[in-house]
């Protein structure tokens, strides 16, 4: 495996450094195509087989908000692991904040599509990544893809609460620390943002970022805001064409005009001016015929963008409907974010060899999969108690765990029973070890 690593992939360009690594744009010699490698150095035999078995784990999930993962091996020469990524043709999303260059509607566009991906995820029982701008990047279409999704990410940079923090970051255009609502320099980016919007992203981001918002009100809350965003686009663009010539005043004047000067010319004139007269005649009707099809035009204008607005309500209505149906446990929301997520009680600490008492994972108001029906056990390596009962509970399973004695970090769990991605049925308990530290 080292000297296939070595000999087939050839790293080129440095992207972005890494806590102990390197992302290089690199090359695939033996398919001749670029790839993106994502390189650590290794401390351990333990860290590469616990690394590798997280690295397969999300292999297995493909959607088009996540890098797919091509290969992965290490190289004792070089002392490292290696990831190889498929390129999206794009760039880093910390790039593009560093440019200033993103309008608000590309922001929550960006934000909204990164929700749709994590939700997808959450449900194939991959949660807890990060959501660092330098983690993300934009593709050809400026759609965002997560590049590394099979580690854990830190609590301000993950969930709810990482994509306000990277709302906020765009906002301000920098990337240099995490801001918060009251900040003066988001308090001067919000003041670009109409009030109608501002109303309903200001409370959305204040509770993300004290609590932990459920991911479908989230998404809810930014549909509304693309919503009233896209209505004041197109109502903005019909708006000054109907104001600017009202259909009756161009209507009236040309054709009140006209007969008067028909009559000047037949009465005044003499015959020997008729020919001149008949001349001036013909330019009339033709500058007649000029403006009524004028107005036609901008009558059929008008009606089109009436037509358009329409339409793209009715379709971004009905995707808000799909979202919120009664049956996905989703109640609609008012205008100020009320829903919180049950926390679990905590519970006293057990004896090392007993295990803790199995959990019934609550529904949460999602739907409710009948005990038996087939599944798939998640990876809770490295996760908390807190985030495997989350994973747990999408994945329709009981568990139970212990606390050792481990080198991860203390309330990591280190060791699973059945292992990742076992085939399993609804209403099976899985068991785990969570670290009590060295």
């Amino acid at each position: 495996m080292e000297d296939r690593m070595e000999q087939r992939y050839i790293p080129e360009q440095r992207i972005i450094p890494l806590d102990g690594g390197m992302v290089y744009m690199g090359k695939d010699l033996s398919l001749n195509r670029k790839v993106i490698l994502y390189s650590l150095e290794i401390p351990n035999e333990e860290f590469v087989q616990m690394y590798t078995q997280m690295i397969g784990e999300a292999s297995q999930f493909t959607d088009r908000a996540f890098i797919h993962i091509l290969d992965t091996g290490y190289s004792s020469t070089a002392n490292r692991l290696i990831a190889v990524l498929k390129p999206c043709n794009g760039t880093l999303l910390i790039e593009e904040i560093d440019k200033k260059t993103m309008a608000f509607p590309e922001m929550v566009s960006i934000v909204h599509k990164l929700a749709l991906g994590m939700q997808k995820a959450l449900e194939d029982g991959i949660v807890g990544f990060s959501v660092r701008p330098d983690n993300i990047w934009l593709d050809f279409e400026r759609h965002p893809v997560i590049m590394n999704y099979w580690e854990q990410g830190a609590v301000s940079q993950r969930g709810t609460r990482g994509l306000s923090s990277l709302l906020l970051q765009m906002l301000v255009g920098s990337t240099e620390t995490t801001y918060s609502v009251e900040d003066s320099e988001v308090q001067q980016a919000l003041r670009t943002i109409p009030a109608e919007q501002k109303n309903v992203l200001v409370p959305l981001i204040q509770q993300a970022m004290t609590e932990d918002v459920p991911l479908k009100l989230f998404i809810a809350q930014l549909a509304r805001i693309v919503i009233m965003r896209s209505t004041q686009t197109l109502t903005k663009t019909a708006e000054p064409e109907s104001r600017k010539k009202p259909v009756s005043t161009v209507m009236k004047a040309p054709l009140e005009e006209m007969p008067a000067r028909k009559k000047a010319v037949n009465v005044d004139e003499p015959v020997r001016n008729m020919a001149k007269a008949e001349e001036e005649d013909e330019e009339e009707e033709e500058t007649r015929g000029i403006t009524v099809g004028s107005v036609m035009k901008k009558l059929l204008f008008i009606g089109g963008a009436i037509v358009v607005i329409g339409i793209c309500s009715v379709l971004i209505l009905m995707g808000l409907i799909e979202t919120l149906k009664p049956d996905k446990g989703y109640i609609p929301p008012s205008n100020a974010v009320t829903e919180t997520t049950p926390t679990p009680e905590p519970s006293a600490t057990p004896k090392p060899d007993a295990p803790k008492e199995t959990k019934q994972p609550d529904s949460g108001g999602s739907s409710v999969k009948p005990d038996g029906s087939p599944t798939k056990v998640p990876n809770f390596i490295g996760m908390t108690e807190s985030e495997a009962h989350q994973a747990a509970l999408a994945a329709g399973l009981h568990y139970s765990f212990v606390m050792e004695s481990n080198g991860m970090e203390k309330g990591k769990i280190f060791k699973q029973d059945p292992q990742s991605n076992a085939d399993a049925k609804v209403g099976d308990n899985v068991v785990f070890s969570i670290s009590k530290g060295p």
